[in-house]
């Protein structure tokens, strides 16, 4: 019987974490050498170039954990961010490891702080030392 329990709530997890993320995943985020790109679930495409970023970040909200809850923000010089996406979009593995490795000085340790967040707060992950052109 023990197992059968453990079986079960071992499928409820797994059924829930998909359904969770089953709004995220919609989002589509793509990137090449020059463009970061993101097409929302209606089809909309939100781009920005690499040479034009000027800051990363992440928003958390305090509406998880059966809402959208962390958003990633691409800054292209403005405080209002060019390409928003939620955690859970399709391609964000992909886009996290490029810009750990094509960004000198992204805080990973940002990133770890907002994936324990459950409450209303901005991580700024990384952030040009240029000025915004």
């Amino acid at each position: 019987m023990v197992v059968v329990g453990i079986a079960a709530l071992a499928a409820l997890v797994c059924w829930r974490s998909r359904t969770a993320l089953m709004p995220e995943s919609l989002f589509r985020v793509e990137f090449d050498e020059a463009t970061i790109s993101v097409t929302d679930p209606e089809g909309v495409r939100h781009s920005v170039p690499w040479s034009a970023l000027t800051k990363v970040a992440i928003r958390t909200t305090d509406a998880g954990p059966h809402e959208p809850d962390v958003f990633w923000g691409f800054h292209a010089g403005s405080s209002t961010p060019s390409v928003v996406f939620p955690q859970g979009a399709t391609g964000e593995d992909q886009l996290l490891e490029a810009l750990q490795s094509r960004l000198p000085g992204f805080r990973n340790d940002q990133l770890i702080q907002a994936a324990g967040s459950t409450s209303n707060a901005f991580f700024v992950l990384w952030e040009s030392s240029q000025p915004p052109p």
